[in-house]
């Protein structure tokens, strides 16, 4: 009981220190400098740190519009595909996308943050947001990554914005957001779809919402038409097969705790840690936060997609980039109570280490498993991997009956 009383009182002490810092909250300027220049610095990181084509699908991306084909394996990923097929060059044109979404992505993390917490913590929060080295990373190759920078946060913006003032234009746009988001990458717009249905539910009017997803329905159709259509002519019934085997070739779930199960929750659990370590306290504590609903919010935005990645199938550190905008804010929100020095501090410390990480990373000689799931699993995206065209996995490494893929 005595601790209970402490741990009260020490949070109030904490909460009323901070309260002359929460007046800023929800506050925006008709325009403010800062997200613009933070997005030009944005630019010249990716156009500096971008490489040639070789992480993983990037060929067959190139390949599958060179043949006019536009989607490769499921799910296919046609909206990408054709909009960089408009490009004369479609590998410079994948690389000019990828830079679009980063530095658009930064700048309406900025906007969002401005929505949720103080000014300062905003600047701050969206600096770091530029410099997560597997975001930056998926800057710089030719991927679908880079889009989730961008969309996801958009939608959730767009949401905020409604829930200050409940105009129907704001839904439209976040339904258009999620539309062309989860057109460049279906999975992942699946994953946020329950963040986006709650709030409707929620806090929408019946006619708005009827309008919102009528909308994302009909934005959806645009992109999903097509991808079947395409499937249909290279034969769907492999593409089914595709889905089947990666889903539950690794999953805990179908093939129980093995090394690959094991692997593939590493390969969600190392490059997150690596990337948010310094703010796990301050994640944590936003769960006392449970009573906000734009707390609820952001964690509907993180179960789901995180519960396959970690159940069932979990290939590369950027399938992060859609629920990192999430879990950021968790934990700028979480630690907003906290003295200003401590935020400003914690802060520094996590851009720092990711800026070192991504520039200076390079891998650790060592016969250690779990030294190499560092390598491997969070080492590979970074500048060195881009340069080098690194593409190691952990079978290749440790000979332990070839267990990782």
């Amino acid at each position: 009981m005595e601790s209970d009383a402490l741990t009260a009182a020490v949070d109030k002490e904490i909460t009323d220190a901070a309260q002359p810092y929460r007046k800023e909250e929800g506050e925006l300027k008709r325009f403010d400098p800062y997200p613009w220049v933070l997005g030009i610095l944005v630019a010249l990181s990716r156009v500096a740190a971008s490489g040639a084509v070789y992480y993983v699908d990037g060929p067959a991306h190139l390949k599958a519009i060179r043949s006019r084909v536009f989607v490769i394996q499921p799910p296919g990923y046609w909206l990408f595909n054709r909009l960089a097929g408009l490009f004369s060059n479609p590998a410079a044109g994948i690389h000019l996308m990828n830079w679009f979404f980063s530095v658009a992505g930064v700048v309406i993390f900025y906007y969002a943050a401005r929505l949720l917490v103080s000014r300062n913590m905003a600047t701050l929060g969206s600096a770091l947001y530029a410099v997560i080295f597997y975001a930056w990373f998926s800057g710089g190759v030719h991927s679908t990554y880079a889009s989730q920078l961008l969309f996801p946060i958009l939608v959730f913006f767009f949401l905020l914005l409604h829930m200050k003032s409940p105009r129907a234009v704001y839904l439209v746009g976040a339904s258009l957001a999620y539309g062309i988001g989860a057109g460049l990458r279906p999975s992942d717009g699946v994953f946020i779809g329950l963040m986006f249905l709650y709030y409707l539910l929620r806090h929408a009017t019946a006619k708005q919402a009827v309008l919102s997803l009528g909308f994302a329905t009909l934005v959806s159709l645009f992109w999903f038409l097509p991808t079947i259509a395409c499937y249909r002519a290279i034969g769907l019934d492999n593409a089914y097969a595709h889905v089947r085997n990666v889903t539950t070739t690794v999953s805990i779930l179908t093939s129980g705790v093995n090394y690959r199960s094991l692997a593939n929750i590493g390969r969600f659990l190392v490059p997150l840690a690596c990337a948010f370590w310094p703010l796990a306290w301050a994640i944590r504590r936003s769960l006392k936060r449970l009573g906000d609903q734009r707390v609820v919010l952001l964690w509907l935005w993180i179960i789901p997609g995180a519960s396959f990645l970690i159940l069932s199938y979990m290939s590369d550190a950027p399938y992060l980039n859609f629920l990192t905008p999430a879990i950021l804010l968790l934990g700028m929100m979480g630690m907003d109570a906290a003295p200003p020095s401590w935020r400003v501090g914690i802060l520094t410390l996590c851009i720092a280490w990711n800026l070192c990480f991504f520039l200076f990373f390079e891998p650790i000689p060592t016969r250690s498993v779990a030294i190499d799931a560092v390598n491997v699993f969070a080492g590979k995206y970074t500048a060195y991997g881009i340069r080098n065209h690194w593409q190691p996995n952990l079978s290749s490494l440790h000979d332990v009956n070839a267990p990782f893929q």
